[in-house]
């Protein structure tokens, strides 16, 4: 369970990390084409979103997988349905009860 929680904080972390570097490649494709900063300063900016949505996606999967993991741990069949039904922010009791009405 608790690597459900630490994937997910990691997750959220990556999308905000994403949506801040698709912001300063915005910001810096709009400051060389005004001729402000060098294009070596544009492709920095190109490569660091890159790099941040390569994270995104790394880590969306380490969250599936930890979500899978979880569901077989508990004996619970791991197909996507109930993998996209899973969300860790309840105790895990909680969490318990709910696997076992929702998915039984």
């Amino acid at each position: 369970y608790i690597d459900c929680l630490i994937a997910k904080h990691q997750n959220e972390y990556f999308i905000a990390d994403t949506l801040y570097y698709h912001e300063i490649l915005k910001e810096a494709t709009k400051l060389y084409s005004l001729g402000k900063i060098s294009l070596v300063d544009k492709n920095n900016a190109e490569v660091d979103m890159n790099n941040s949505i390569s994270k995104f996606i790394q880590s969306e999967e380490i969250y599936t997988e930890s979500k899978l993991n979880l569901l077989k741990e508990l004996g619970i069949s791991a197909d996507k349905n109930n993998v996209d039904k899973l969300s860790p922010s309840e105790s895990i009791e909680q969490i318990y009860n709910k696997l076992l009405l929702d998915f039984h």
